[in-house]
């Protein structure tokens, strides 16, 4: 093994030389080894902390659906109006099925890390606060957020 960037040169037996290579050889693939255990002792590490800050979000966003909930829920009920009680419940049956979809799926990629616990788990509750605050704003004044970003003469 005749190279100028091997130290092994300095060796004039080519027994000793190979002996030495094989050896670094070994050791490095040894480290390898290691490494990649220490490796997959992280990432199993990091995926259990992720699913017990996921039941902790858990534990926070669902009672505070309630909350939203509430927030969506009136304005849909004023303006579902009397005696259209199918229309309301068809309503309130889609967003309860989105948001029980959206929980379990934010739960799922949370567990696997492919998105944060945080974001996981309060993303629909935000969402649905975002929709409840517009149907406020849209029946208190009348006035839609479309119009208030619109160009005035």
């Amino acid at each position: 093994i005749q190279s100028p960037y091997m130290v092994t040169n300095y060796f004039e037996k080519a027994e000793i030389q190979r002996t030495l290579v094989n050896e670094s050889i070994r050791q490095m693939k040894e480290y390898r080894t290691k490494l990649e255990s220490v490796n997959a002792n992280i990432e199993w590490r990091e995926k259990r902390i992720a699913r017990y800050l996921v039941e902790i979000h858990k534990k926070l966003s669902i009672p505070f659906a309630c909350v939203v909930f509430i927030l969506f829920g009136a304005p849909v009920g004023i303006m579902t109006r009397r005696g259209n009680f199918g229309f309301a419940a068809l309503i309130s049956t889609v967003v309860l099925t989105f948001y029980w979809v959206s929980l379990i799926q934010g739960e799922k990629l949370a567990d696997r890390l492919f998105i944060t616990p945080l974001i996981g788990m309060w993303t629909f509750n935000v969402v649905l606060s975002l929709a409840g605050v517009y149907l406020i704003i849209k029946l208190s004044t009348g006035i839609q957020i479309s119009k208030l970003f619109a160009k005035r003469d």
